[in-house]
């Protein structure tokens, strides 16, 4: 990686994406300066500010990208580049941070957080809206 901070890598990376559920929304990249201790769920909720309380369930990465890195026949030109820079954005992640962990957050209305170990000890990653029922 070049000498950009995490920040900008991942910013460059999730640039002009849009995380498809029943709802598209852009992805948003993010740096907690508090990486001490276990990223648990409670610290996570309070980390970005979401609702003490709030459903958190840990997922895999997998479950975070499979529904935006799977190609399928007959998709448009601009789909199957979404693809591959969600494939990009995956490579990017695991690269740049250690210890990646993935959460969903919420009930319908969820965000979903991929957050990793910066070199410098903080918590970043990437979170995205979406609307699942």
């Amino acid at each position: 990686m070049p000498n950009d901070d995490t920040a900008d890598v991942l910013k460059k990376a999730i640039k002009g994406l849009v995380y498809m559920s029943e709802t598209d929304a852009p992805l948003h990249a993010f740096t907690w300066k508090d990486g001490s201790g276990p990223l648990t769920p409670e610290k996570l909720l309070e980390l970005s500010g979401q609702k003490s309380g709030s459903h958190v369930e840990a997922v895999t990465l997998d479950d975070f990208f499979s529904t935006q890195t799977e190609g399928y026949e007959g998709q448009s030109t601009e789909e199957a580049e979404s693809v591959e820079r969600f494939k990009k954005l995956r490579g990017v992640i695991t690269e740049t941070l250690s210890d990646v962990k993935a959460f969903r957050v919420g009930e319908v209305n969820v965000r979903y957080y991929v957050v990793g170990k910066t070199k410098d000890g903080d918590w970043a990653g990437v979170w995205a809206k979406a609307v699942e029922t």
